[in-house]
């Protein structure tokens, strides 16, 4: 008691001369990383459980949450409300990271079966004059697709369970064409406004959600943006700005 201590490279030392090496142990504070989940899976209301331990319940079809700190090494599994998890799904984080992850898929669809997709997650835009965009294409009766911003390609050939890269898109008002990828006839278009967006710096995932030809007990193809917070919205129809064109055979007779 009383007496100077000092630890270098895991070595005790005290001022008497005595030193000891600590022994190895596990840690006290654990590694985490962000994730925010989209449950874009068809249509069960879902509970979500991290290595065993249900952190989520009652969460809706289309419904997104904020960032979550999870432990880098962890399993999550996914159950129907109030019933036994039917999925777990490891996942290897980086610490310190953020990521999305997007529960897609139909539960007992052999083509399309259910699946929980990570990717990367920006939190913010290059600049305060852009907004970073990722979107993923969640549809399951789509075929690839390309997506135009007020006229402008801005993601080529995204097919059904991927994710296309950030796009740093100037703020500003838009309109999104979706079309078959090669082709410039919308099969579907939507307004992205800046009072949707948000103002500049900001970042977002964009997730097609819902079926191409839907039944009548179907949801239709739609666009929903989310932002790191949580704060999630579905994007208006609106008219398209691709014109759609038709072939025509001329004869002169």
């Amino acid at each position: 008691v009383g007496s100077e201590m000092c630890i270098r490279d895991r070595i005790l030392t005290t001022s008497s001369g005595y030193d000891v090496e600590l022994p190895a142990a596990d840690p006290v504070l654990e590694e985490t990383a962000s994730v925010q989940i989209i449950h874009n899976s068809p249509y069960p209301v879902v509970d979500i459980y991290v290595d065993g331990v249900e952190v989520l319940g009652d969460v809706p079809y289309r419904a997104t949450t904020g960032l979550i700190d999870l432990p880098i090494s962890t399993t999550v599994g996914i159950a129907p409300a109030n019933g036994d998890i039917i999925a777990s799904f490891p996942f290897e984080l980086v610490s310190g990271g953020h990521y999305v992850v997007t529960a897609s898929g139909i539960v007992g669809d052999t083509d399309h079966p259910f699946d929980l997709v990570a990717s990367t997650l920006d939190t913010a835009a290059t600049d305060d004059d852009h907004y970073a965009l990722k979107v993923y294409h969640g549809v399951t009766d789509a075929p690839a697709v390309d997506i135009y911003a007020n006229g402008t390609l801005l993601v080529d050939s995204l097919y059904y369970g991927d994710y296309a890269g950030y796009v740093q898109v100037p703020v500003g008002d838009y309109t999104i064409d979706v079309t078959a990828n090669g082709s410039t006839t919308p099969v579907a278009s939507f307004s992205a406004p800046q009072t949707i967006t948000g103002s500049g710096g900001g970042a977002g995932v964009v997730f097609a959600s819902g079926f191409l030809a839907p039944t009548a007990t179907d949801s239709a193809f739609t666009l929903i943006l989310t932002t790191p917070t949580g704060y999630d919205v579905e994007l208006p129809a609106a008219d398209p700005v691709l014109e759609e064109t038709a072939s025509v055979q001329i004869i002169h007779n």
